[in-house]
């Protein structure tokens, strides 16, 4: 079954990260989301731009590609500190590889519409 839920995340080359952040949560490695990394790592992501004023500048990306938790330290220092460029709220969270999942996604397949026609 789909399941959807909004992210922060940032995109470094063919590949979209994001991490389980330090908002309050019973039991972060037990999160729905990490649950279906593992049982199934196909992933979709939507990044949408909306305009209540002029709808002729609506516009999305879709990506879609292969999900698994980034098993490397060196990567996910690497990748916190994008997010931590990204996102300034996260410069004051805590922040472990052992606590902190990240999730990758390996792009395959992009598809890009815009309200003057999709590619």
């Amino acid at each position: 079954m789909p399941h959807a839920v909004p992210i922060c995340y940032v995109l470094v080359d063919d590949h979209v990260y994001s991490v389980v952040d330090a908002k309050p949560k019973k039991n972060p490695l037990g999160l729905k989301r990490l649950r279906n990394v593992a049982d199934n790592p196909r992933a979709a992501i939507v990044v949408d731009q909306y305009d209540d004023a002029d709808w002729s500048r609506l516009c999305y990306v879709l990506l879609r590609g292969a999900a698994a938790l980034v098993a490397d330290s060196g990567e996910f220092d690497r990748v916190l500190g994008m997010l931590r460029r990204k996102y300034p709220q996260y410069e004051s969270m805590q922040f472990t590889h052992a606590a902190s999942p990240m999730i990758r996604i390996d792009v395959e397949t992009v598809h890009y519409w815009t309200a003057g026609g999709s590619q």
